[in-house]
C-alpha cells in the first residue's frame, strides 16, 4: 500500500463533492465530516480498497490535495487547526507550522 505523510487533505473526485481526510501516524485513514461546533466527526475508513483508493488519490499530489483541505476547510494540513489570516490560507498551513517549515530551509 502507498504511503503518505500524516496529516490533512482533500480529495475532489469526479463529480463529486470534495472529501476531508485525516492520515494518523500509524497510518490509520478517517473521513474528516462537517462540524458541529468547534468539533470534527471523524468517522475511520476500514475498507481495504477504500483506503487503497484515497491513497491513490492523495499520492497524486500530496501537497496538493493538502492545500485543497486547507483552502476548503479553512484549516492547517498538517495538525488541523482552524486558519484564520491569508497567509496561512495560501500557504495551506497555520503559523505555527509555516515557521517549521522555512526553518527546515
Amino acid at each position: 500500500m502507498m504511503s503518505v505523510a500524516p496529516g490533512y487533505y482533500a480529495v475532489a473526485g469526479p463529480g463529486q463533492a470534495v472529501r476531508h481526510y485525516r492520515i494518523d501516524q500509524d497510518g490509520s485513514i478517517h473521513l474528516v465530516m462537517g462540524r458541529k461546533r468547534d468539533f470534527w466527526r471523524i468517522n475511520p475508513v476500514r475498507s481495504p480498497t477504500a483506503q487503497a483508493d484515497v491513497l491513490r488519490a492523495i499520492g497524486r499530489d500530496p501537497a496538493a490535495a493538502q492545500a485543497l483541505y486547507a483552502q476548503s476547510a479553512r484549516a492547517c494540513g498538517v495538525c488541523g487547526r482552524t486558519l484564520v489570516d491569508e497567509r496561512s490560507l495560501s500557504a495551506g498551513v497555520c503559523q505555527q507550522h509555516r515557521s517549521r517549515l522555512l526553518e527546515r530551509l
